[in-house]
């Protein structure tokens, strides 16, 4: 259920309070940039920790939630790693603490994670999920596709949510699309350069977090969109013969162009 709760900060008042949701792919595929995944969270993290965020916002007024996802045995397939906490108590990720393994439930990580941060308290002036994954859906029992686009278009329509995608080898447009995530908020990049993708999304959060927006549809700079499907590639039409225009007929009848 949506939460209802309107965003209250202006640019005359106290800065917005911010709620970031990471949900970061834990799956089998992540193992070969295991490393590369490990290095490029923690950086983020400290670069985050590093940011204070909208002019005058205190250390207090970012919150982060972090989602591992994948489907093992023996493990839930949504993880909280931590919900709602302080970025600086937010500790860094290792080879223990990240262990890839597992299919895909995509569609339960983003739902179950939009249900946590609808419980949060006291409920921030704008929320960011952003979704990092280098596989497609495979594995949830619990959502539905349909279900997610209303949800995601359901929460940002209370016009304080955002919602980004990142996805790793695969077509990162039509991903998104199927989520419902707004054109300028899909983004893609190749699994060896992890590291690179963990920094670009660190500027932009830095971007969002210092632009006091409740909102924005347009959450990756212009160079780091998913780029749209282009029109399907049509042969040239035949020029047509000439002919003699016809004769009208009546008052009715168009005249030849």
């Amino acid at each position: 259920m949506t939460n209802a709760k309107s965003p209250h900060a202006s640019p005359t008042s106290t800065p917005p309070t911010t709620a970031i949701a990471v949900l970061l792919d834990e799956t089998g595929s992540m193992e070969t940039c295991r490393d590369a995944a490990i290095e490029g969270f923690n950086a983020w993290l400290a670069e985050q920790k590093g940011n204070p965020g909208t002019a005058g916002a205190p250390p207090a007024a970012t919150t982060l939630t972090l989602v591992k996802f994948s489907d093992r045995p023996d493990l839930p397939m949504c993880r909280l790693v931590c919900e709602g906490a302080a970025l600086d108590a937010v500790r860094p990720l290792d080879r223990e603490t990240y262990t890839p393994e597992g299919g895909t439930p995509l569609l339960d990580a983003v739902g179950r994670t939009i249900l946590w941060m609808d419980r949060l308290q006291p409920q921030p002036d704008r929320v960011l999920v952003v979704i990092l994954t280098d596989g497609e859906e495979n594995a949830s029992r619990e959502f539905k596709r349909a279900q997610i686009q209303d949800l995601i278009r359901a929460h940002e329509a209370t016009g304080y949510w955002t919602f980004a995608y990142l996805g790793a080898n695969q077509d990162a447009w039509a991903a998104g699309e199927a989520l419902g995530i707004a054109p300028g908020n899909r983004a893609s990049f190749k699994v060896g350069e992890t590291r690179q993708a963990f920094q670009r999304v660190s500027k932009a959060m830095q971007r969002f977090r210092l632009s006091g927006t409740t909102r924005d549809a347009a959450f990756w700079e212009a160079g780091d969109k998913a780029p749209a499907p282009g029109p399907a590639q049509q042969p040239a039409p035949k020029p047509a013969p000439e002919a003699t225009p016809p004769t009208p007929r009546g008052p009715s009848a168009n005249p030849a162009a």
